[in-house]
């Protein structure tokens, strides 16, 4: 067992070496644990890789980073963050493997293993965590995966030439995967119909080719805003009902509870229609929107959803009784249906626990049919899934909120 240290931080990137910068600097005892290089993951990107930031945001310390570029290359910040290791003398112990942590805070036993597979042990009272991800691949769970022709990072395209690769995936890597693939491999081959010939490399977007970000964006506004009208004006329309005293006079009233509820929410469902149609015409008038599905099925499926957001209006005022309190609850609803629905940050981008909320929100689903049916002129074949969930979400929530409703006006 070592010497008690006052902070181990695990992985010597960035991150890690700029935590035991400030710690050094404050007079700790501090050691940094690294299963590799310094600044591994760093080490592993492509070798011609450019940043995405600017130089600024990748400084620790004090020491400034210079570059001929706006912003660095891999080469350039590999050599920074070499001088600044140096530079403050940060103790690193490289090629070390952490096993596992035991103890508690004040107390913490480090387990690790040395590359010539020697055991060691660390007492620290704090223990720092900054393993980064990027060597973590999100593996698909389908056969082949783990063979050895199959790798799960991009280092250089030129180990490529000659063959037949495919690359999986459309974000970050995969774009720069096929930048540098196209640039190197100018013969690949591919079989077609018996024949070998030259295959050029091209990137094409199949929708939204000229990547205009207001396609993107009208048909989200159009889900939108039929969630929102139709949600905040319902509940807060039987919520003044109530308050104003007058739901007790309809009462008493031959009507009858089901004739009280559609005479609340057709009204509402044709706002919601209006709504979604004058958005409709000026995205595709104003902004020269392409709409290339089907009117009708568009429409239809908003009749579905529809059930869904007046249903949610429905619940929203059973539990309230003044109209503010229903605005509250309606837009609460609102902004949790917006920011998980991938209107504004995509679905795939989002941490992995949130991707599993997003199930629970039937905008997500009505907004990928929204666009889908606009940008990609995109069918019941295609949209299967998503119509399931919305008629499903439809059926459960409006018959709760009816039943609900009916209990409460008895």
């Amino acid at each position: 067992m070592s010497e008690l240290l006052d902070l181990l931080v695990v992985g010597a990137g960035p991150t890690g070496l700029a935590c035991a910068i400030e710690a050094t600097r404050a007079g700790l005892n501090v050691l940094v644990i690294e299963k590799g290089c310094l600044v591994n993951s760093l080490f592993h990107y492509p070798a011609g890789m450019t940043f995405f930031t600017t130089r600024e945001r990748l400084e620790i310390g004090d020491i400034p980073f210079a570059s001929v570029n706006l912003k660095p290359t891999r080469a350039e910040a590999l050599e920074y963050y070499r001088r600044a290791a140096e530079h403050y003398r940060v103790p690193v112990r490289y090629f070390e493997r952490v096993l596992g942590v035991e103890g508690a805070d004040g107390a913490f036993r480090v387990l690790t293993e040395a590359r010539n597979g020697e055991g060691k042990g660390h007492a620290t009272r704090k223990v720092v965590l900054a393993t980064g991800y990027y060597d973590l691949p999100n593996l698909l769970g389908i056969p082949g995966e783990d063979l050895a022709k199959v790798s799960h990072y991009y280092s250089e395209a030129h180990e490529f030439f000659g063959l037949k690769v495919a690359v999986i995936g459309g974000a970050n890597s995969a774009a720069i995967a096929m930048g540098y693939a196209a640039l190197i491999t100018s013969q690949f081959n591919q079989t077609l119909a018996g024949r070998t010939a030259p295959l050029t490399i091209r990137q094409k977007m199949l929708y939204n080719p000229e990547a205009e970000s207001v396609y993107y964006m009208v048909p989200g506004i159009v889900a939108v805003l039929v969630t929102m009208v139709t949600v905040m004006l319902t509940s807060m329309a039987i919520v003044r009902e109530r308050e104003v005293g007058t739901l007790e006079q309809l009462m008493v009233t031959p009507i009858s509870t089901p004739a009280f509820i559609l005479g609340k929410t057709i009204p509402f469902a044709i706002l919601g229609y209006l709504e979604m149609s004058i958005a409709l015409v000026a995205g595709i008038l104003w902004f020269h929107v392409p709409f290339a599905g089907s009117w009708a099925l568009l429409y239809s499926l908003v009749f579905i959803f529809l059930f869904t957001t007046l249903g949610v209006g429905m619940f929203i005022s059973t539990l309230c009784h003044t109209q503010q309190q229903a605005m509250f609850f309606a837009w609460f609803f609102s902004i949790f249906a917006l920011m998980t629905s991938g209107f504004i940050t995509p679905i795939g981008n989002m941490p992995h626990a949130v991707q599993y909320i997003t199930y629970l929100n039937p905008l997500r689903y009505f907004m990928t049919i929204v666009r889908g049916i606009m940008m990609k002129g995109a069918g019941v074949d295609a949209l299967y899934r998503e119509i399931l969930a919305m008629v499903a979400f439809s059926t459960i929530v409006f018959t709760s909120s009816w039943l609900r409703f009916s209990k409460r006006v008895k």
